[in-house]
């Protein structure tokens, strides 16, 4: 469940910064850090099961594992297309 309300959170966070520059989220790119406390494929599959199943955006979901960087999960990045 924590996978799921991440992406959940990811996602919307990264959907209002495409809405805030006029622009359609088409992709993510997240880093996990040492204190992520999820796995990749458990956050990919949260990521993706909200695309297809509640109307969420296309986006692409790029991620990278960082197990040297002391952080949890961030947004380091978005792409975004008219």
């Amino acid at each position: 469940m924590h996978e799921s309300g991440l992406a959940d959170r990811l996602l919307a966070l990264a959907e209002a910064e495409a809405r805030a520059r006029g622009k359609r989220l088409v992709g993510v790119k997240v880093r996990l850090g040492a204190l992520a406390a999820t796995a990749p494929e458990r956050l990919r599959a949260d990521f993706e099961h909200l695309r297809e199943h509640h109307g969420r955006t296309g986006a692409a979901l790029e991620i990278e594992v960082d197990p040297d960087r002391p952080s949890g999960v961030e947004i380091v990045g978005i792409e975004v297309a008219d």
